[in-house]
């Protein structure tokens, strides 16, 4: 199963942002990163893209599915969920499913764009 991501025409490479949260001597919360790059995985656009409009602005959430041999994690004790950067936009963690069928760390996440707005896709 992991020669799929071998595969240039369907794998995208993205980098891993890891942060774990823990308590500092004055009582603060200390966030340490992570970063792992060059992580290969199937990426793809997700539901749900609907646009939410208030009073002063209208925002389109930007989810992302991203299945990978790479342990991916959402928000657990000790430790923030984990980032994607993926062409430059930042993503967050939702979900997660594990899939140990297919492999150590094989899973499929849901992850929401960090940003407001995201930069327009290169065409180049």
């Amino acid at each position: 199963m992991n020669d799929i991501f071998d595969d240039p025409e369907i794998v995208d490479v993205f980098d891993v942002v890891r942060r774990n949260d823990s308590v500092g001597a004055n009582g603060r919360s200390v966030v340490q990163n992570q970063t792992f790059s060059g992580v290969r995985g199937v990426v793809l656009s997700t539901k749900p893209d609907d646009v939410s409009r208030s009073e002063d602005a209208a925002l389109t959430a930007r989810f992302i599915s991203v299945t990978t041999p790479f342990m991916l994690r959402g928000s657990t004790s000790g430790a923030l969920p984990v980032r994607i950067v993926w062409y430059g936009v930042e993503f967050s963690v939702t979900s997660v499913r594990y899939h140990y069928r297919f492999g150590r760390g094989f899973c499929k996440a849901q992850a929401l764009s960090m940003s407001a707005s995201s930069p327009l896709p290169s065409t180049t």
